[in-house]
């Protein structure tokens, strides 16, 4: 299923490993409920354990800030593909313009779900 609500994309600048998933640091701040943070928490599980550095995600940031809510730190786990994907597609204003709404972002942007 593609992403779908207001969509940010973010840079895979950094990855690494924890005992809590995977930590990927991102090229600008993703907006959590309270903070803004240059990285987002997935679960060590696939497709995400293949995201490497240079990788584009779409990122539906106001899913983000709700799932944010319920969080009882900042660092949390996702593993759902319809607030995350790999971007396969770059857009083509990929970083004058700050969000893509759903039909903007269109399909083939991002991988499928399997």
């Amino acid at each position: 299923m593609p992403l779908k609500g207001n969509i940010k994309i973010f840079q895979i600048t950094d990855k690494q490993f924890t005992s809590r998933g995977i930590e990927f640091t991102l090229h600008k701040p993703l907006r959590y409920l309270e903070s803004n943070e240059e990285r987002i928490f997935l679960a060590n599980k696939p497709p995400f354990g293949e995201y490497q550095v240079g990788d584009f995600l779409g990122i539906n940031t106001d899913m983000v800030r709700w799932l944010a809510s319920f969080a009882s730190s900042k660092v949390w786990d996702l593993d759902d593909k319809d607030v995350v994907s790999k971007v396969v597609a770059k857009p083509p204003q990929f970083y004058q313009k700050q969000t893509f709404t759903s039909e903007e972002f269109g399909d083939g942007w991002v991988e499928e779900s399997g």
